[in-house]
C-alpha cells in the first residue's frame, strides 16, 4: 500500500534527486524562469517556496539553513537580499507553472516554472486607466496654429546647422585618413631601413667570423713555431752532452793506462 509516501522519486536514487532538485533551484534564482518537466516543475516548486520562506527570518541560522542546500554563496545573497524582501507581504504562491506542450523525442510534458517578481514589477510600472482617463488634451487656439504656420524660413537655416556639422565631421575623417596613409608609409620605410640593416649585418658578420678564423689559424702557427725550436734547443743539448760523454770515456781509459804504466 502507498500510505503517507509523498516524495516523487522521479526514477532517481536520493543523492542524485537533491543534486538535481538543487541545482534546479540554483537556475531557477539565478535566471527567474526555466523550462522543464511538468513533473519536475511540480516537484520544484515545494522545494524553492521553503526556501524563500527560510531567507524571509534574514537569520544567520537561516542562511545556513539555506546554504546546507544549496551550496553556493552568491546565489545564497541573491535569495536572501533581492528575492525574500519582495515576497515580504505575500504568504506562499511564489511561483507560477505553466503547460508549454510537449517535449520532441520522449513526448514528455514539459512546463515553464518562473517566480512572480517581473509580472508584479511590470504592473507597477503600468499606469492605471482612470489616471489616463483625467489626462485632458486642450484644444488648440488659434495663436498655436499661426505659430506652427509661421517657423518656415527657418527650416532652411536649421537644415543648414545641421549640415555644417556633418561636414566638419567628413574634413575630420579625410584627415584622419591622411595621417594614417602617411603614418603607413612610414612604417613601410623604417621597415624597408630595418631590412637593409639587417642584410648588412648578416653580410658583416661571415667576414667577422673569416677574420676570427684567420686569427686563431695565426696563433696555432706561432705556437707550433714555438714548440718546434723548445724541441731543436733540447736536442741540441742532448746531443752536446752525448758527445761529450764520448769524448770523457777514452780520455779516462787512457789516464788509466798512463797510471798503469808509471807504477
Amino acid at each position: 500500500m502507498r500510505h503517507r509516501s509523498k516524495t516523487k522519486k522521479l526514477g532517481r536514487k536520493t543523492a542524485h534527486r537533491k543534486a538535481m532538485l538543487s541545482n534546479m533551484a540554483i537556475s531557477l534564482l539565478r535566471h527567474k524562469s526555466i523550462q522543464t518537466t511538468n513533473v519536475k516543475a511540480k516537484v520544484l516548486r515545494g522545494y524553492i517556496e521553503k526556501l524563500i520562506t527560510m531567507a524571509k527570518k534574514d537569520t544567520v541560522a537561516a542562511r545556513r539553513q539555506v546554504y546546507s542546500k544549496v551550496h553556493n554563496r552568491d546565489i545564497v545573497k541573491i535569495l536572501f537580499d533581492e528575492v525574500a524582501p519582495k515576497f515580504a507581504d505575500r504568504e506562499g504562491g511564489y511561483t507560477r507553472i505553466t503547460k508549454i506542450g510537449f517535449r520532441k523525442g520522449d513526448g514528455a510534458e514539459t512546463a515553464l516554472i518562473e517566480l512572480l517578481i517581473e509580472k508584479e514589477e511590470k504592473k507597477a510600472k503600468k499606469p492605471s486607466k482612470k489616471t489616463a482617463e483625467k489626462k485632458e488634451t486642450k484644444p488648440e487656439t488659434k495663436t498655436e496654429t499661426k505659430s506652427k504656420k509661421a517657423p518656415k524660413k527657418t527650416v532652411k537655416k536649421e537644415k543648414v546647422a545641421e549640415e555644417k556639422p556633418q561636414v566638419e565631421e567628413a574634413k575630420k575623417e579625410e584627415k584622419v585618413d591622411k595621417a594614417a596613409e602617411v603614418t603607413e608609409e612610414k612604417k613601410e620605410e623604417v621597415k624597408a631601413e630595418v631590412k637593409k640593416e639587417g642584410e648588412e649585418k648578416a653580410e658583416e658578420k661571415p667576414k667577422v667570423e673569416e677574420v676570427k678564423k684567420e686569427e686563431k689559424t695565426e696563433k696555432a702557427a706561432e705556437v707550433t713555431e714555438e714548440k718546434k725550436e723548445e724541441v731543436k734547443a733540447e736536442v741540441k743539448e742532448e746531443v752536446k752532452e752525448e758527445v761529450k760523454k764520448e769524448t770523457a770515456e777514452p780520455q779516462k781509459e787512457e789516464k788509466n793506462e798512463a797510471d798503469k804504466e808509471e807504477k
